[in-house]
């Protein structure tokens, strides 16, 4: 069974746009075809993070688990170089987070789905808003309008139309 998927990436460190690059061919390798890409959005730093970020949000087709997915991810970030140890919130090469995988929801040990934290996140809501405009929280049903409205402020803009 093939699943819709929502994937949010960033990094502050290295070459950033080449980071979001390959991140963005990793997921084509797992999936179909990317379906929609957002700009690059150059974000400040959150946290204990001290370099501006760029983010972005991809969908696609996913034929395998959730389980299976997260995995793919971590194993990838772990190869190009995330320190999984480093602080909640630092500077990383790479973070990719599921926000959404079809209409499944569920809380495990090592997936949360939506993911807990993107309603709060204007570097995810904006990217998001902008390929998918009507957008609607699969569990509030908020519209993306109304999620924006109530994350908390953020400079971020956007950098780069095409990557």
């Amino acid at each position: 069974m093939t699943n819709h998927i929502v994937l949010a990436l960033g990094t502050s460190l290295g070459d950033r746009k080449k980071n979001l690059i390959d991140a963005s061919k990793f997921i084509e390798s797992i999936t179909q075809p990317i379906l929609l890409k957002s700009s690059i959005w150059e974000t400040d730093p959150v946290g204990a993070a001290k370099n501006i970020f760029f983010n972005s949000v991809v969908s696609a087709s996913y034929s395998g688990t959730a389980d299976e997915l997260i995995t793919s991810i971590k194993d990838f970030e772990l190869e190009y170089g995330r320190d999984m140890s480093a602080p909640k919130w630092s500077d990383r090469l790479i973070d990719i987070d599921i926000i959404t995988f079809g209409q499944k929801y569920s809380i495990g040990s090592n997936l949360e789905i939506p993911h807990p934290q993107y309603k709060n996140r204007l570097f995810v809501l904006k990217p998001l808003q902008e390929i998918f405009p009507n957008w609607m929280d699969p569990l509030s049903g908020d519209h993306i309008d109304e999620l924006i409205f109530k994350a908390a402020p953020l400079h971020l803009s956007k950098k780069s139309l095409k990557w």
